[in-house]
């Protein structure tokens, strides 16, 4: 059986989280942290130029909304 192909930024995270501690193995105050960590990267939008979104603020996370062109 081959090994699956990923796309780069999900073999990376497959790659990363590969090793212990495993999510199970950490504290719940650390597993969200971990958690929250993972899913709160900077993206980019394909298609929109870096400004095309704005930023808001919630307590503890990062936001960016992405608005069509006008």
């Amino acid at each position: 059986m081959s090994k699956p192909v990923l796309e780069p930024a999900a073999q990376a995270f497959a790659d990363a989280t590969a090793n212990p501690p495993y999510l199970f193995e950490l504290s719940p105050e650390q597993g969200r942290k971990a958690v929250d960590a993972a899913q709160s990267p900077q993206l980019d939008v394909p298609g929109t130029p870096p400004s095309a979104g704005r930023r808001t603020h919630a307590p503890g996370r990062r936001t960016k909304t992405v608005s069509p062109p006008r």
